[in-house]
């Protein structure tokens, strides 16, 4: 089994083959006469999920917890997956879920009408129609784990798939979505198998056969090539006669294929640009060991990348280009950036920004070695997921962001530091200076469940916005330890007379974060901060930890105060000691008898988090901060 990374996806693929040729005396055998046959199994986890419920027809539940409930009023689950990587007809489709509660009649699979939903954007009322019973699980417990069901009858071929779940009676039954986390989240098994080649057929010698008429194959999806570093560019690219460079395999793999680049170094500058196949990428992996290039550059849309590493380049390591789509990047190592890291370059007025493009699983460190502002990320897009990476070590920036529908989650940024005069930032963006790097105001902006520590110098920040236009900003279930600066700025003074709108700040927990003070809310910045803990960070004279400028709007409450932070006043806010398991080491769980515990807002301010920072389920009142205790 080799691990395989789709666009949206994360996958297994196994390959089999077999060939057999047989001849009769004194007969030939063409080589087109073999008979092979080719088998890869690919599992695929939901690229979207979010429940429905009929008795809140206009309410969008977005990344919490899916539910099911077949009587009146309904709640009905909605999964989509990426079918991928097919080397012929299926054969076999199994849905895995894990449930939450135990059921004695099991859950019941539909089909939808379409794949045409978001989750952030389903509701009851413009779901896809739910079609016809495709299978019904067996009865499981609530510790059963995976719960697997046949649901080939629905998977025909490649592309978007959607499965709708739901209980058969009164009982509304609960299960793991995607956001719980990577080992539990619902996934697809697709089984395919490609058809054997013609039987031998056979001419007695000498008499021979006119020559055949032969037409040029059309590219199949799910076609495989391979790479390697004893291989040959003169080479078909197969297993037994591989290609030599990587870069011949951008320019000569068939759209949709999987190459498969076998362990070690390739100092290459490739660029991508034949674009794969809509809902079929061309995916270039690791086939087991570290793939390091010296720089990727991803000129087409529809691309994917798993292990595949690079070091060393003049520029980015991976640049992006604008006005594409469907890309991903997983698994890989930058390191030793001359400029970014992961760098989408910045569209010019006349070009669209790319969208639909998955950044998870990397590592990216000691990047801007020959330019002052380098940054881990900078990213000029819509529809961006950036998840469960590691970022370190830049010399000015973690992230730099432009563009509509950003999701960082559960990513560890760290050790920051800038020597050279500028303040260096874990997030940063800015509209209204024409400075020719600005991009467009970000707009629905996600942060969850992120660990941010040691953002150094006194200069330092978790986050700085400034201009005008953004919008529609959450941030929460995260960890701010060990900054140098303000942990938060919400709009600069001086860029602008305009702040952010529609900001929610909560259930973050901060310390030491913030020489001066931990969040700054600036201009007519409109926010609301609740159930989030500030423990030895500091306050501007006289004020909590928090500082609002006259023009600004927040509601806060539910917030707690300890250690040296400044007291605060509010309703239902806690001035105590949150009683972490141990401050010193940075474990900030909370004991048994925190005063953290049960003490947030449970949804009279903001909608309940789905999961805490680990991914434990929210299941009774909202602890404050970023952890539950379950």
């Amino acid at each position: 089994m080799v691990a395989l990374a789709l666009a949206g996806a994360s996958a297994l693929v196994g390959h089999t083959s077999t060939a057999t040729a047989s001849a009769a005396p004194r007969s030939k055998v063409s080589v087109a006469d073999v008979r092979v046959s080719s088998t890869s199994t690919i599992t695929n986890v939901a690229i979207a999920d979010s429940r429905v419920q009929e008795s809140s027809p206009s309410s969008n539940y977005g990344t919490w917890r899916l539910e099911g409930k077949g009587a009146s009023p309904s709640v009905r689950s909605y999964l989509k997956f990426h079918v991928s990587g097919l080397v012929g007809p299926v054969t076999s489709a199994t849905l895995r879920l894990w449930p939450n509660t135990s059921s004695t009649t099991g859950f019941v699979v539909h089909g939808a009408a379409s794949s045409d939903w978001t989750e952030t954007g389903l509701t009851w009322d413009n779901a896809p129609a739910m079609g016809a019973r495709v299978a019904t699980s067996s009865p499981y417990g609530s510790t059963s784990g995976f719960v697997d069901v046949d649901v080939t009858q629905h998977v025909s071929g490649p592309g978007d798939v959607t499965v709708i779940v739901t209980s058969t009676g009164t009982q509304t039954d609960q299960y793991r979505s995607r956001e719980w986390s990577s080992s539990d989240a619902p996934r697809l098994v697709v089984t395919s198998t490609s058809a054997a080649g013609p039987s031998p057929t056979t001419s007695p010698s000498p008499t021979t056969s006119p020559s055949p008429t032969t037409s040029p194959a059309a590219p199949q999806t799910g076609e495989v090539r391979h790479v390697s570093t004893s291989g040959n560019d003169a080479n078909a690219g197969t297993s037994s006669a591989p290609w030599r460079t990587v870069a011949k395999a951008a320019t000569s793999a068939p759209a949709g294929s999987t190459v498969l680049v076998a362990a070690g170094s390739y100092p290459e500058d490739v660029v991508v640009s034949r674009a794969g196949l809509t809902g079929t990428p061309t995916t270039f992996r690791s086939n087991g060991g570290a793939v390091t290039l010296r720089s990727l550059s991803l000129a087409a849309s529809n691309v994917a990348t798993d292990g595949i590493s690079a070091s060393g380049a003049s520029g980015n390591c991976v640049t992006i280009a604008p006005a594409l789509a469907g890309l991903s990047v997983r698994n890989g190592s930058f390191t030793s950036c001359g400029r970014h890291g992961i760098g989408f370059s910045r569209p010019s007025s006349a070009q669209a920004y790319t969208t639909g493009v998955a950044i998870t699983g990397n590592r990216v460190a000691g990047v801007g070695t020959t330019i002052a502002h380098g940054n881990s990320l900078t990213i000029y897009g819509d529809d961006v997921l950036v998840e469960r990476n590691d970022l370190s070590g830049s010399r000015n920036d973690a992230v730099n962001m432009w563009g509509d529908r950003h999701t960082y989650r559960s990513n560890t940024i760290h050790d920051i530091s800038n020597t050279l005069g500028q303040h260096n930032d874990a997030f940063q963006t800015w509209t209204g200076y024409n400075d020719g790097a600005e991009g467009r105001p970000v707009t629905n902006l996600l942060i969850e469940r992120n660990t941010i520590t040691g953002i150094t110098g006194p200069h330092g920040h978790g986050i700085m916005s400034e201009g005008p236009g953004h919008r529609g900003w959450t941030i929460r279930s995260n960890i701010w330890r060990n900054i140098g600066g303000q942990a938060m700025i919400f709009g600069k003074p001086g860029a602008t007379t305009e702040g952010i709108k529609a900001l929610v700040v909560s259930n973050n927990t901060f310390v030491a974060a913030g020489a001066l003070t931990a969040i700054e809310f600036n201009l007519t910045t409109q926010a609301v901060l609740t159930s989030n803990i500030f423990f030895d960070s500091k306050g501007y004279t006289g004020q909590p930890p928090y500082w609002i400028g006259s023009s600004a709007s927040v509601v806060r409450d539910y917030n707690l105060s300890g250690g040296t932070s400044p007291r605060i006043s509010e309703a239902h806010g806690k001035n105590a000691d949150p009683l972490f398991v141990s401050a010193s080491t940075g474990d900030l769980r909370l004991q048994a008898s925190s005063p953290a515990v049960d003490g947030g807002d449970h949804g009279a301010l903001v909608p309940v988090r789905p999961l805490d920072l680990p991914g434990t389920l929210t299941v009774r009142a909202v602890d404050i901060g970023a952890y539950e205790r379950s």
